[in-house]
């Protein structure tokens, strides 16, 4: 048995052994739901710890919690609403799920031109985020309770605000700029706040890969901010987005094997920073059915000095982008083939000679942004470069 001291009493912290066995008590009940078995586990080891800091035995405070999972409670926490102020997850895997299904609906079937199934896969992230604010401050027995409340709360207000504005943005023409770096600094704050979390829940004995998770998630949300710091990079975000989608599916999927308390917000961390990464990502998603292979390339009539120029890209609603255009001649620059999935697409662009940060370029008000339309298949499009313009 853990004990963590806390003034002049202690807390109680269930062993691995006592989640084990727990959890083996649930799973006799053959609960069909395999989404809300593992927040049933959550639910009831806390349940227990509370009555064990009351002097009780684990077997005693077991037996009094019995009827938290028996088959027929089961059923009235799923329809009681009560459930937002507690532990027990079902909120948080509803949530969830709800969240992903809106966003994948909204991105197969387009309803009409302002997204608002979109925004309700954000929202609905935005309210679990505060739900977690409101938990963290209803639990007098957590630790790190001031700075879990704050960071959590600072993640929700970031996270809902970048949200809101970037729906705006995109469909009613408010200003969009700092859209992406409050999005991606929310995740980041939100990936500290989860590991601060598995910290007060596992204070003597840590649980190595939920720490793991959460430390993968802040070493992914700097690497994206990175993209705003250096701007040369901004030319590897679509493979940066692709190797996180792919450690976030890892995870989300490994979150299942193992057990223990915690899961729950992890799997919050990792849903919320894919939405962010996926929208964060140029998709070059066109209207019709056809593909289109593009070269983009410079053609002067005099001399460019220079081995590379940087076109930067913004292809509205579908993202931004910047390519780096290298020298084929004295005065010819071409960029990489790159697919586009479709037919036409309008973009704006501008070139510049010098690697600066894609939105900090695109929001300029000072720099020329000239228009180009995507129409043709397998070809190259020649784009107007002007010395006179870079900053």
């Amino acid at each position: 048995m853990d004990y963590l001291m806390k003034g002049d009493s202690f807390m109680h912290k269930l062993s691995d052994t006592e989640i084990d066995f727990i959890a083996k008590k649930i799973k006799e009940q053959s609960l069909k739901s395999f989404a809300f078995s593992d927040e049933l586990i959550d639910h009831v080891c806390c349940r227990i710890e509370q009555l064990m800091e009351n002097g009780i035995t684990f077997e005693r405070a077991l037996n009094q919690s019995s009827h938290l999972y028996q088959r027929n409670e089961i059923k009235k926490i799923k329809k009681n609403f009560t459930i937002i102020l507690n532990y027990s997850g079902f909120m948080n895997s509803l949530i969830i799920y709800a969240s992903l299904l809106f966003y994948l609906g909204s991105w197969i079937f387009q309803w009409g031109q302002v997204d608002w199934v979109g925004l309700v896969a954000f929202v609905l992230i935005s309210i679990l985020i505060f739900r977690y604010s409101l938990l963290f401050y209803s639990d007098n027995n957590l630790r790190f309770k001031k700075s879990l409340v704050i960071l959590s709360s600072v993640g929700f207000a970031l996270f809902f605000i970048a949200c809101l504005k970037r729906f705006l943005w995109l469909n009613f023409g408010f200003s969009g700029q700092h859209v992406m770096p409050v999005m991606l600094f929310s995740w980041l704050i939100i990936s500290i706040t989860g590991l601060i979390y598995i910290k007060a829940l596992f204070p003597r004995k840590p649980n190595r890969l939920l720490y793991l998770v959460a430390i993968i998630q802040i070493a992914l949300a700097c690497l994206s901010l990175s993209t705003f710091i250096f701007p040369f990079t901004m030319q590897y975000i679509p493979w940066y987005a692709t190797i996180i989608i792919i450690i976030n599916m890892v995870s989300f999927l490994f979150l299942y094997t193992i057990r223990g308390k915690g899961k729950s917000f992890l799997r919050l961390i990792l849903v919320s920073s894919s939405l962010i990464v996926f929208i964060y990502t140029p998709h070059r998603a066109i209207a019709n059915n056809t593909n289109i292979k593009v070269q983009f390339a410079i053609k002067a009539r005099e001399e460019i000095p220079g081995t590379k120029l940087f076109l930067y890209l913004n292809y509205y609603k579908y993202g931004k982008e910047m390519l780096i255009l290298k020298k084929i001649g004295s005065s010819s620059f071409k960029s990489e083939l790159i697919e586009f999935k479709g037919g036409d697409l309008k973009m704006s662009y501008v070139v510049l000679k010098d690697s600066l940060n894609l939105y900090d370029v695109l929001y300029d008000s000072e720099i020329h942004k000239q228009k180009l339309l995507l129409e043709k298949g397998d070809t190259v499009f020649y784009v107007k470069y002007n010395p006179n313009q870079n900053p």
